[in-house]
């Protein structure tokens, strides 16, 4: 393939992309939910809550799912169910 060439499977690109909105969307919920509670996640006190360690989990897999971390299917479904959990607590958490 010469000097471009690529190493990355198109549908695991794709997986990327989804998994960057949906996990920049569990992160806005998170901000609305810790913001209820009283929560200041990027205190030390608050990244001690379980809702501050969600948090920074959620927003460790935002940072790194472009980079080299996250590079073949079974990363992007491990990934997804992470979402997957996530995303149900949420809901949980909003419909209270």
């Amino acid at each position: 393939m010469g000097a471009w060439e690529i190493s990355c499977d198109y549908d695991v690109i794709l997986h990327k992309e989804i998994m960057l909105e949906a996990f920049a969307g569990l992160m806005a919920d998170f901000d609305r939910i810790t913001a209820k509670e009283g929560i200041d996640v990027y205190s030390d006190e608050g990244k001690n809550t379980l809702l501050g360690k969600m948090y920074w989990q959620i927003n460790d897999i935002h940072k790194h799912i472009l980079g080299s971390r996250y590079k073949t299917m079974e990363d992007m479904l491990e990934i997804r169910g992470t979402f997957k959990f996530f995303n149900q607590f949420v809901k949980g958490v909003m419909a209270e």
